[in-house]
């Protein structure tokens, strides 16, 4: 990926660029035998210092990581937590309360607390359905213990020691909410910014044009300067000034209150300010896919850092917008038992032998449900519970943990083709998974040819732990023999073409004081593109097995009239772009594929898979 800066002085009309810094940057993290990437995806962030530790928090979607700024510069993956059943965490909010640190995070219809005062491992306290529904964002106050959290109903004040209402302070989608030091809040709803101040009462409404349903970030610091990202704008509400967006995708407003600029994220890279917007620096990322969406702006013990959420990774920047870091998901970090972690094992070994029982025995059939029950593993860590006959390339071993061995340093994890659900592991490192639904053996091409077992295998997500027990399948009667290439639709894509005309108006000097002017139109195809089109329906992608040329974009459409659909990679190919997208009911989502490979993606809980075979061939 190339990342260019180009800095602009603060004179608006000038047009003058100088090219300061070209980086090639290359993040992957790939298994080694298929060179395929195990995808997260990146938006909201939230910082807070720990001890000496400066910490991050990167909710990805399917759980929320804790990473480490060090020293010199880097990222160092700390530990990660999810909350299990459906919940995809898209927003977090850390903060100290008295001599205890806490992460808040919402997902799409709950909201998590977690104690991360031993941030090596954070453990949930409590998790609640939301009362602003579909979250968007959640943020708090500095001091006390109130939460806010945006979302479709609006905007809630919560108590963050119950996470029980306290009260509603909007009743109209919110996309976004930021509380100032001095406890005001400045929201952003559809085509509004609303201002409250710190007693929770509205002040002040300011109509914007030009605001999608979509996570959004406003800024608002304790002198009360207000800003917000529109779709075509950064608007300084306080100071009626606006810079315009050449994107048309405003994201994240973030700043600190003691410095003199504010930054942006747009899609496709992030802009530095001045309070009055005049722009002092532009750092372009992504261009292409325009995928620039989060931004935390920190102090450190190095000086001010500019964080930044772009796709699959997140970059750590210098103010003057050089790029010291950049982070692409890695597995949380095993422990070992040693004099010097004693206290971390005892907290988070069970100490006992691994098992997993389930209550139905031989043999089981398709459509089955099955209660899974497990144990051995870390206190409250996530699980993987997998069904299903497909084994994964990763070798898989049992690993038990004694004096000084510690778990294993393989990184296993399960096969997506098998039915998979996550839970948490109580305190004695129970795990208890219920109503698993038994996959069918998609690739079988006749009821011979149809497994006679299948296995159940238990995964601890942090510790490496696993097991598995095998049990004897029946083939179904009905079962639908499918060829493996038959499978595969290949649509032609349809060529669109973006026109722009330009008038150009000439003024011809006729003699005595006669001026006539000749008006010319030429039209110019400024984007062209090949698509095709992905729908969810009826709890299903159409096609769900996608064949298309490199070059082609691909349009997921939502097709549901009651729920929004979130879009997740599984598997991405080395290079490639995760698939990432929040799509409301009847809304769209575009992603153009340049790189060859496969793609497997989801529904937020994986019940919904699709796939999508890129191949090396470009689109003509």
């Amino acid at each position: 990926m190339f990342i260019q800066a180009i800095l602009k002085p603060l004179k608006k009309k000038s047009v003058i660029a100088v090219a300061v810094a070209l980086a090639v940057l290359i993040g992957a993290v790939g298994l080694a035998k298929n060179a395929r990437s195990v995808a997260r995806s990146y938006e909201s962030l939230d910082y807070i210092q720990i001890g000496s530790r400066q910490i991050v928090a990167a909710p990805n979607y399917e759980g929320v990581e804790f990473l480490e700024i060090t020293s010199k510069d880097q990222f160092k993956k700390v530990s990660e937590v999810r909350p299990g059943n459906d919940s995809g965490p898209r927003s977090v909010f850390l903060r100290r309360e008295g001599d205890t640190f806490f992460a808040y995070s919402v997902s799409s219809e709950t909201i998590e607390k977690y104690d991360i005062s031993k941030v090596d491992w954070p453990s949930m306290e409590l998790k609640k359905p939301s009362p602003a529904r579909t979250n968007f964002f959640v943020s708090g106050y500095e001091n006390g213990t109130a939460i806010v959290v945006a979302g479709l109903n609006g905007i809630a004040e919560l108590d963050g020691q119950s996470l029980g209402k306290i009260r509603d302070l909007y009743t109209l989608p919110a996309y976004g909410v930021s509380v100032s030091p001095n406890g005001e809040i400045l929201a952003v709803g559809t085509g509004t910014a609303i201002l409250f101040d710190k007693n929770g009462r509205q002040t002040n409404q300011y109509p914007i044009s030009g605001i999608l349903p979509r996570m959004r970030k406003p800024y608002i610091d304790e002198f009360s300067h207000t800003f917000v990202a529109a779709d075509a704008s950064v608007i300084g509400i306080d100071g009626q000034t606006s810079f315009m967006l050449e994107s048309k995708n405003g994201y994240f407003v973030d700043g600190i209150s003691q410095d003199e600029f504010v930054y942006a994220v747009d899609g496709v890279g992030i802009r530095k300010f001045d309070k009055k917007l005049n722009q002092i620096a532009v750092l372009e990322i992504n261009k292409k896919d325009g995928t620039v969406r989060g931004l935390k702006v920190i102090r450190t013990p190095n000086g001010i850092r500019v964080i930044v959420a772009a796709s699959d990774r997140i970059y750590l920047m210098d103010p003057a917008l050089n790029v010291l870091a950049v982070y692409t998901y890695q597995e949380a970090p095993n422990y070992r038992i040693s004099a010097s972690s004693v206290s971390i094992a005892s907290a988070s070994l069970s100490g006992n032998p691994l098992y997993v029982q389930v209550n139905k025995y031989s043999p089981i059939a398709k459509k089955d449900l099955l209660n899974v029950q497990a144990g051995g593993f870390w206190s409250g860590e996530p699980v993987y519970v997998e069904v299903g006959p497909y084994l994964s390339a990763i070798p898989v071993r049992n690993v038990f943990i004694g004096g000084d061995l510690g778990p294993s340093n393989e990184a296993v994890a399960p096969d997506y083709r098998n039915q998979v659900v996550t839970a948490n592991a109580d305190v004695n490192g129970n795990v208890v998974a219920s109503n698993i639904l038994t996959p069918e053996a998609r690739d079988a091409k006749s009821t011979e040819d149809y497994p006679k077992s299948m296995f159940v295998r238990v995964i601890g997500k942090n510790s490496n732990r696993n097991t598995s027990i095998t049990i004897n399948v029946q083939a179904p009667e009905d079962l639908q023999v499918q060829e493996e290439e038959n499978k595969w639709v290949s649509p032609e894509p349809v060529k669109e073409s973006k026109i722009v005309t330009v008038r150009t108006t000439t003024k011809i000097d006729k003699g005595n004081g006669v001026i006539e002017e000749q008006v010319t139109e030429d039209q110019n195809v400024v984007e062209e593109k090949f698509t095709v089109i992905v729908s969810f329906g009826n709890g299903a992608f159409t096609p769900q097995y996608l064949s298309i040329k490199k070059g082609v974009t691909v349009r997921f459409k939502n097709d549901s009239t009651l729920s929004e659909l979130m879009l997740k990679s599984i598997v991405v190919p080395q290079g490639g772009q995760a698939i990432s997208a929040l799509i409301l009911p009847g809304g769209t989502y575009e992603q153009k594929f340049t790189v060859s490979g496969a793609y497997d993606y989801s529904n937020v809980n994986q019940s919904v898979l699709g796939f999508i075979r890129v191949e090396e061939e470009s689109v003509k």
